[in-house]
């Protein structure tokens, strides 16, 4: 995997990037599509595909603890990066160097937290979760384990 190289053209992946990192919701929603799958972390820490709704209500979630724990509103930091061992080349999101969102029962110390992006045309259709680890810093490569459902 290597970085994403930044152009001035915003890309939806940006905005849904910039949306997060603000706690905009709202925003978030208007990017998702109504029928995509999203992975969550449920309530037994069980990793699950779900609808918009409650994948919307588990981020709330996830960022009204990190806002309890930091006591400020201050944006989360990203870097997405382009997955370079798929066809299709899913990006994936980091949040504050992948402690966003937090999985702590299944992350080991070394890794980071991801959020792989799937999208068609104009809406995401879907979001899986991750871990990295960072191979070399140059140029940057991680190695990616994906958390499945089950």
């Amino acid at each position: 995997m290597a970085s994403i190289i930044k152009t001035g053209e915003k890309t939806i992946i940006t905005e849904l990037a910039e949306a997060i990192s603000a706690y905009n919701l709202a925003e978030v929603s208007d990017l998702l599509s109504d029928n995509g799958e999203f992975a969550i972390q449920n309530d037994k820490d069980d990793i699950v595909l779900t609808n918009k709704v409650n994948f919307l209500d588990w981020l709330r979630g996830c960022t009204n603890e990190l806002l309890i724990d930091s006591k400020s509103r201050q944006r989360l930091e990203y870097t997405i990066i382009q997955c370079l061992h798929s066809v299709t080349g899913n990006p994936i999101i980091i949040f504050d160097n992948g402690k966003f969102p937090d999985f702590s029962n299944n992350q080991e110390q070394n890794e980071k937290s991801g959020l792989v992006i799937k999208l068609d045309d104009n809406k995401i259709t879907g979001i899986e979760l991750c871990f990295l680890v960072m191979k070399t810093e140059n140029p940057f490569i991680y190695e990616k384990r994906c958390i499945r459902p089950g």
